[in-house]
């Protein structure tokens, strides 16, 4: 997988202290797509939420996840339902916190590989240029119930005649990217809109009349490129006008899965009421850096306020998920950073990242 804004110099530094913390996005987009599933499944349950509801509590999804070595296996529909012992009215107990729990090894592998999935990018093709398959095989497990095994053809059923957008940065074109290939397995996908290097694209799929969807804003709020800043590149946010390149196209959509984060990271520019009010990342002398929170969370809100503010859109169902941590290790991806991990993180490898990320910041104060 590849991200383009793990240049920036606070995160980079982070990094550097731990040289550890990684994202894997295949595995975990499983389980987002699985949790979205029963999301679906049991509408009247707490992982169904407006974007009016996420405004006093944003749901996070975790990310944390790797690797081990096994040859793959073909995906095979019909071993799948064993995981649901032959029942199709799988539940879960409401009670059951999905998001705490840990990665078990899993033999069958996934839905789709790279050989069997036509829509990968060549850039994010990670088992033709040798990475080792053995991170595809894990599984969440939560620690007080079990995930069903995806199943594509469900999925399918669940969302017939639906429409289904991700917005956001690469980790949002990635998730979209993972979902499209596991529901390929199983129904032809039509390209309707764009290609793989395209901002917006739109596919559909004909025997579900599913329609999936994936728009790139990366800082939700209109952003404006700055051309006086560095090779990694800044831009101008105003945090209280959103993106309406995105906006525009809520109407008529059923499921919306908002993420992002990474961007703002970087050096940016901050205005409200169109006027500079600040920075973020920066060091400038009567400027003041608001830091990358403040930034995140003004244009988050402003997000959802247009989505809530939709008259259009009161079937609509959001679903917020922050951003994932860096795939790379050693480096950035533009200098010598890899992202080989090939196992999930033990807690002693998890407590020794707190440790050093606390005395990382008392440092810096």
């Amino acid at each position: 997988m590849y991200d383009n804004w793990h240049g920036i110099s606070e995160w980079l530094r982070m990094d550097q202290l731990v040289a550890k913390e990684n994202s894997l996005l295949l595995a975990s987009i499983a389980v987002l797509s699985t949790i979205f599933l029963l999301s679906v499944w049991y509408s009247s349950h707490s992982l169904t939420f407006t974007a009016k509801e996420t405004l006093s509590k944003t749901s996070l999804a975790t990310d944390h996840l790797k690797q081990n070595l096994r040859p793959q296996e073909p995906y095979d529909g019909a071993a799948s339902s064993d995981l649901l012992d032959g029942d199709s009215s799988f539940t879960i107990d409401e009670s059951c916190d999905i998001s705490i729990g840990k990665w078990v090894s899993e033999t069958r592998g996934p839905v789709y590989s790279n050989l069997t999935c036509s829509f990968i990018p060549e850039m994010n093709n990670c088992q033709k240029y040798g990475k080792p398959p053995g991170y595809l095989y894990w599984r969440w497990k939560p620690d007080g119930c079990d995930l069903p095994w995806f199943e594509p053809q469900r999925f399918l059923d669940l969302v017939r005649g639906k429409k289904l957008a991700f917005i956001g940065d690469s980790i949002a074109r990635n998730q979209f990217e993972s979902l499209l290939c596991l529901l390929s397995q199983v129904d032809t996908a039509i390209q309707i809109e764009g290609n793989s290097t395209s901002k917006y694209r739109t596919i559909h799929f004909q025997s579900s009349n599913f329609t999936l969807m994936v728009m790139w804003s990366e800082y939700y709020v209109k952003a404006v490129p700055n051309t006086n800043c560095d090779a990694i590149g800044c831009f101008d946010l105003y945090l209280d006008k959103v993106n309406l390149n995105w906006t525009s196209r809520l109407p008529g959509l059923d499921y919306l899965v908002i993420s992002g984060g990474n961007w703002y990271f970087r050096k940016n520019y901050l205005y409200e009421n169109d006027t500079l009010i600040g920075c973020t990342n920066c060091n400038e002398e009567n400027l003041k850096d608001y830091g990358t929170v403040y930034a995140i969370r003004s244009a988050l809100r402003k997000a959802l306020e247009s989505i809530n503010s939709c008259q259009s859109c009161r079937r609509l169902k959001t679903f917020v998920r922050t951003y994932s941590t860096a795939h790379f290790e050693n480096g950035a991806w533009f200098n010598g950073g890899n992202c080989n991990r090939t196992e999930p993180f033990n807690e002693s490898e998890i407590n020794l990242y707190i440790r050093v990320s606390i005395r990382g910041c008392k440092s810096s104060k």
